[in-house]
């Protein structure tokens, strides 16, 4: 799924990347067959840029440009016809849930401040894989009347989160640190590459391949996402002998026709 962006007379091109400024601004290859006329959606034009915020694009890569053979559709199209759902990613808990269920073991070492300062002290740790917090324990309100503030306040709060802190090794002794400042739900997870181990990968794939369009550390899987226009599958195949199979994972802006 795309944005498609024209500046000028310089051609449609294919956004792999746009930054929200007005107009927005990108970088991508060129599109051969497009029609601003007949394109589905809104498009946009600001300061001699047009833009078209959202399309699906079926056609040829040759690897510098890509020759549309169906008309443009819109995301929500292409995922009905295809039946492909939409991924909202995931925040979950891999630790088993204690007996007698998540629950806050000290309030008084349940708040904002003693979050910060055990988030502090996980990210010390030379075995630091990453961090995230699961809010799936905290139902969203259901009052349409309540004030904004306070719904933010309430789904932000401490004693309705589970802290997740994944490192390399010796998850019981790490939980054992961080229970001295944290008294509210925690699972400490073990596996995977330091998180400074994943932030150097990212740095070596970007400086040695030309073609990565950008790239992310995802915490929670212990993994280095690359992005690129498309990967017939060969830079995947050569990420996993050099860094070994899962450490890294290539995403194609273009994916196989048919899905």
């Amino acid at each position: 799924m795309f944005t498609v962006l024209e500046k000028g007379d310089s051609g449609p091109m294919a956004c792999s990347a746009v930054a929200t400024s007005l107009p927005p601004q990108c970088s991508g290859p060129k599109i051969v067959g497009w029609d601003w006329a007949t394109a589905p959606g809104k498009n946009d034009a600001a300061s001699g840029v047009r833009w078209n915020d959202g399309v699906a694009l079926i056609g040829r890569w040759d690897g510098t440009k890509l020759t549309l053979t169906q008309p443009p559709i819109t995301p929500e199209d292409f995922r009905a016809e295809h039946s492909l759902p939409l991924d909202p990613g995931s925040t979950s808990t891999p630790c088993p849930e204690p007996a007698g269920g998540w629950v806050v073991v000290d309030r008084a070492r349940t708040t904002q401040a003693t979050m910060d300062k055990t988030i502090a002290a996980a990210q010390a740790l030379a075995s630091f894989g990453g961090l995230w917090l699961d809010q799936s324990i905290n139902p969203a309100p259901s009052d349409p009347d309540a004030d904004p503030a306070e719904i933010e306040a309430e789904m932000n709060n401490p004693e309705k989160l589970i802290l997740n802190v994944r490192v390399t090794a010796d998850a019981p002794g790490v939980e054992r640190v961080l229970r001295q400042t944290w008294g509210g739900m925690l699972c400490v997870s073990s596996g995977g590459r330091s998180e400074a181990d994943l932030l150097q990968i990212q740095q070596e794939i970007h400086a040695g391949n030309d073609a990565v369009t950008g790239s992310g550390v995802d915490s929670q899987k212990g993994q280095v996402q690359v992005e690129v226009f498309f990967d017939d599958g060969r830079l995947q195949r050569e990420l996993d002998e050099k860094y070994g199979p899962g450490i890294v994972l290539v995403q194609s802006h273009l994916m196989p026709f048919p899905p």
